[in-house]
């Protein structure tokens, strides 16, 4: 599953890299967003060694719905990484694999997570046979049928040794060391002993995949082996290229920790959903379109991330100060992306949690669940915009007559913003294609150029959030939504 990363510079927040796309498609929708950013140096002495290394069938998993043209496997960052892939594989665009992916995705919805469980789930013998790994139990995500493992075994193994795809494995063996490298002083440290101690379950083993092919998309993947024991296997792909250089930096840290929770999280879920269902059923209608942009498409998937991101923000304050992270601007972020018991679930956990094992506070935290109602958290919404910084903008929501082509946005606040940056989500239309942004002198006018295609349904999300003035007052959140002219 995605997660919201973390980023720094000088304490303070910037702008996150827009998500470059190899593919040259109008419908590619990006996100440009502020992320929060930790204003500690992150120097937790190393407390873990958790193995990490690439996966031969992730990769081929992820290069086979890269060729099927999957949105999320074409936003790999390491361009020159992509470009070689593309060029090599070239001519196996129509293979019947690359077909029956195409056709997994239509109609089985089979993307994002599945992919790579699926990968988990492969091995190479050998003498170079794609199989079923003996070694697992069968675990792999639902929208894989039986029928549909049998048909897609016969054909990737086709595919594997037409393209000879060992030998290009190997031959990518450079990047994945400089990935390794780089990732390794995240990994390192991060408190695996939290784990244990949070959920109250100590018997999963910890391993992680790196995986760039998976564009800017990580999951939380676990399996099983054949005795029963849990293996947490997140797949992680975010990373960034610059200058020839491959690095991490700390958006991996709270991605790793994120990515570790949903193993745990999920199976709470699944076994209290009924107990829950309603209540996160009418959240969701209220967040749909804000949610389902963000490829969160069910109730359910949205509580699975609520209780991670929940427990990401837990993990956070159980080791740093409120001088070293401001707890209340992630709530806010995680609020503003859709997650709105986030803040729910934190209070519930420092009122209850304790020691008990995560199964059995479930109770309490389905009975704090339960009890919230979207009147009382709009009420509070709106007494807590009056007091929150205000914009204009130069766009009219629900517009029909904007005009296409290049496009400056003005965002005109009420007051002087402090060291500001720029946060924009996505929602349930195209993401205007970006081309830079500027701030008036006087830190009041933010100005974000587009080009925008005619004809064309266009929206975004002002992530009111991490705009703030020096007192810390922040601004309020809004969506937009319009069209161009023909």
């Amino acid at each position: 599953m995605k997660c919201p990363l973390f980023t720094r510079k000088k304490g303070r927040k910037i702008l996150s890299l827009p998500i470059n796309s190899n593919e040259n498609r109008k419908t590619m929708r990006k996100i440009y967003s502020i992320f929060i950013l930790l204003t500690l140096s992150l120097s937790l002495s190393a407390q873990n060694n958790i193995p990490t290394a690439f996966d031969e069938c992730v990769d081929l998993m992820s290069l086979i719905w890269r060729l099927a043209g999957a949105r999320e496997y074409n936003t790999c960052p390491i361009t020159p990484y992509a470009q070689e892939a593309d060029t090599y594989f070239a001519d196996f665009k129509d293979h019947n694999t690359v077909k029956l992916a195409r056709k997994y995705i239509q109609e089985k919805g089979v993307a994002y997570d599945a992919v790579a469980s699926m990968g988990i789930h492969l091995d190479v013998t050998s003498d170079g046979k794609v199989v079923m790994d003996t070694k697992l139990q069968n675990t792999i995500e639902k929208r894989w049928t039986e029928e549909m493992q049998k048909e897609f075994l016969v054909a990737v193994n086709d595919f594997y040794t037409q393209t000879n795809f060992h030998k290009w494995y190997t031959s990518t063996l450079p990047v994945q060391e400089a990935c390794l490298k780089a990732f390794q002083t995240q990994s390192s440290k991060i408190d695996l002993s939290w784990f244990g101690k949070f959920f109250q379950e100590s018997d999963a083993n910890f391993r992680i995949i790196l995986c760039p092919l998976a564009g800017n998309n990580n999951y939380g993947m676990d399996c099983f082996l054949k005795d029963g024991s849990q293996q947490l296997c997140p797949v992680i792909s975010s990373t960034t290229y610059k200058d020839g250089q491959i690095s991490y930096e700390n958006s991996a840290f709270p991605i790793i920790i994120h990515e570790f929770c949903h193993a745990y999280c999920n199976p709470l879920i699944d076994k209290f959903w009924n107990q829950m269902a309603e209540t996160a059923e009418n959240i969701y209608k209220e967040r749909q379109e804000l949610l389902s942009a963000q490829a969160y498409t069910r109730a359910k998937i949205m509580m699975y991330e609520s209780l991670v991101r929940a427990s990401v923000i837990q993990y956070m304050q159980e080791h740093y100060t409120p001088q070293q992270v401001n707890f209340e601007e992630l709530i806010a972020d995680e609020e503003s992306k859709g997650f709105l018991l986030t803040r729910t679930l934190l209070n519930a956990f420092a009122k209850d949690k304790g020691t008990l094992k995560m199964e059995a506070f479930m109770p309490t935290l389905l009975q704090e669940i339960n009890s919230f109602t979207l009147e009382k958290y709009m009420a509070q919404q709106i007494e807590a915009d009056k007091n929150k910084i205000h914009y204009k903008v130069n766009i009219e929501n629900g517009s029909t007559q904007v005009a296409p082509g290049d496009f400056t946005l003005t965002i005109t606040f009420d007051e002087p913003l402090f060291e500001p940056g720029i946060s924009m989500n996505m929602v349930d239309v195209d993401f205007p294609q970006f081309k830079g942004y500027s701030w008036s002198e006087d830190k009041k006018v933010l100005s974000v150029n587009f080009f925008m295609e005619p004809d064309h349904e266009y929206g975004f999300q002002i992530n009111g959030s991490s705009y703030r003035n020096k007192e810390g007052k922040v601004a309020v959140e809004s969506v937009f939504k319009f069209k161009t002219k023909k």
